[in-house]
């Protein structure tokens, strides 16, 4: 049998983690200097951030996090985001975005989607954040979350639950864990549900003062994901989401 002069690669163990995972180092056999390297696989730096590779996954809502409107950990990222956001970064993906996380309770967009309105660095919310950051960031992946607020099409049921109903969509009243009462938008009333049919329920029109609230909301929950470790934060105002809603109001 032939030998190899060459030293066997020594694993090393990923850092920030409390057990044992290997440090990822996808596509390390691609000389980044090499002119003939494709720029998608190219470093990118974006101010302080630098990202090994221009592979980004955008955010995409998966209605996994904990729905339980009692618990103390309602809206916190689960073992579902671990392998789901986990196994992009083992893939050697350069920036992973989070889904659309909610700043406030009545601003997801269904009972089951993600928050960060719980305050401080104990709550169920922030340690589910950090934990899913810290093994991205053990893989060499940058992490980031974007920030939202559903306004007047909060409280819907997850989508694959209307398609098994073969409907467009479904409302979520209280016994799922919905908010129906609470759905708010810049203007108020029948005339102001979202789309026809009997998709949404009707908003109430948002005070000033809860305007102002819903600014510091997205302010502290940028502060709290600073200190997760998260990488980027993005604010959504798209898609017909709240703050999109003031822009058409």
């Amino acid at each position: 049998m032939g030998s190899t002069s060459l030293r066997s690669p020594s694993i090393h163990q990923a850092e920030g983690l409390p057990y044992f995972t290997p440090a990822n180092n996808a596509g390390a056999a691609i000389n980044t200097q090499d002119p003939d390297t494709p720029t998608l696989f190219r470093p990118l730096q974006i101010r302080d951030v630098t990202l090994k590779n221009r592979v980004i996954v955008a955010p995409m809502c998966t209605y996994s996090a904990e729905s339980d409107p009692i618990s103390p950990a309602v809206g916190a990222l689960t073992d579902f985001h671990i392998a789901h956001l986990g196994h992009l970064a083992t893939k050697g993906v350069g920036l992973i975005l989070i889904e659309a996380t909610s700043v406030q309770p009545n601003g997801r967009i269904s009972p089951n989607d993600s928050g960060l309105w719980q305050d401080g660095t104990d709550s169920e919310q922030f340690k589910g954040l950090r934990r899913v950051v810290n093994f991205a960031h053990s893989q060499g992946s940058k992490i980031g979350i974007q920030l939202a607020h559903a306004g007047r099409k909060a409280s819907t049921v997850a989508p694959w639950l209307a398609s098994q109903a073969k409907q467009r969509g479904i409302k979520a009243d209280e016994s799922v864990g919905g908010w129906p009462s609470n759905v708010v938008g810049p203007s108020g009333g029948e005339e102001q549900i979202w789309a026809p049919g009997d998709q949404f329920w009707p908003p109430r029109e948002l005070e000033t003062a809860e305007v102002e609230e819903i600014v510091r909301a997205f302010a502290r929950s940028a502060g709290l994901a600073a200190q997760a470790g998260v990488d980027v934060i993005e604010i959504h105002g798209a898609h017909g989401y709240l703050l999109h809603q003031f822009l058409r109001a």
